[in-house]
């Protein structure tokens, strides 16, 4: 199972998709499978550059953590695609191809030796990541739980507030990905995260950043190398709190949200002609790679008949649809 939120969070961390991979998951190991799961661009661990003591992007790692239930859980470390997607938004080239992770990504594969790969997102990931679960022979499920796969910012709204008919073959994109705002910008994101993981590992966020060896900040959770590391049991240490609802916060009174700026035309189920990728701009690059990945899957699972229409009319074979 592969998302980009960890699944003991369920729907709090990762909504409808990862509430139901949450109980997909749990049920599939309650008949007796053998369930790993892959969670991917959110644990940012940098290195430390030894001239100038600032931080810097930290190593493509996989790494295990203590298994949840008897299932077993994988994370990448400093995937350099973020996620959620929105603070992937002005790199649609890296979810089209990031070798340096994929190559991460064939490596866990030949140890994990998956027999069916079912992917909720791959926010996080990359199209070329995609191909390599299915490299070494396991089926590949792509669950169409949003749009991630064709709007980049994952709600086929423009600017968040409009319904997107016509992505104009990648051209209205560019109007979102301004829209998007300074405080989604990956950069910053990266030096948020940097700064949150240094602050965990009590490392001091100004010079000197050099309590480690040589200049490599520990990666957290165990190293995922060998065979070993996908096979043995790793059993949680103590009583496992993991995906226990949190306790609730005294409640407070605030003030009423205000009305959204959206449009409240009235939407029907009718599937628009939208516009043909255009392999000249990034956007519709993006779009043309992600539809020709869906179509190398050997199911694409839609949560509707209107899911299903739209992406039938963006040219993802019938057969594979369901």
């Amino acid at each position: 199972m592969v998302n980009w939120a960890k699944v003991w969070d369920g729907a709090r961390i990762g909504g409808g998709a990862n509430g139901y991979m949450l109980g997909l998951v749990r049920e599939l190991a309650s008949r007796g499978h053998e369930i790993a799961c892959l969670a991917a661009g959110t644990e940012d661990v940098p290195d430390v550059d030894p001239v100038t003591f600032t931080p810097r992007p930290g190593p493509i790692s996989i790494r295990r953590h203590d298994d949840w239930h008897g299932v077993k859980v994988f994370e990448v470390v400093n995937s350099p695609v973020l996620a959620p997607a929105v603070f992937n938004f002005e790199h649609p080239d890296l979810e089209v191809n990031c070798l340096p992770l994929t190559i991460e990504i064939a490596k866990f594969v030949h140890l994990l030796k998956p027999e069916i790969v079912h992917l909720h997102n791959i926010e996080g990931l990359s199209i070329d990541c995609v191909d390599a679960f299915g490299a070494e022979g396991a089926r590949v499920i792509y669950s169409l739980h949003n749009y991630h796969t064709i709007c980049p910012q994952v709600y086929l709204m423009q600017e968040s507030v409009r319904p997107c008919h016509n992505f104009e073959g990648g051209k209205a994109c560019e109007t979102c990905a301004a829209a998007v705002g300074d405080e989604f910008d990956s950069d910053t994101e990266h030096l948020r995260r940097w700064h949150g993981a240094m602050r965990r590992l009590n490392v001091p966020i100004g010079p000197p950043l050099m309590p480690t060896i040589e200049g490599n900040l520990p990666l957290p959770f165990r190293e995922v190398k060998f065979e070993n590391d996908v096979t043995v049991e790793c059993p949680f240490p103590v009583d496992e709190l993991r995906g226990q609802k949190p306790a609730a916060a005294p409640a407070t009174a605030v003030a009423p949200p205000p009305e959204p700026a959206a449009s409240l035309e009235p939407l029907t189920n009718d599937v628009d002609r939208d516009s043909q990728p255009d392999l000249s701009l990034r956007f519709g690059l993006r779009r043309a790679a992600m539809l020709a990945m869906l179509n190398r899957c050997d199911r694409v699972l839609a949560v509707s008949d209107f899911v299903a229409k739209k992406y039938q009319s963006l040219g993802v074979r019938p057969s594979i649809l369901q």
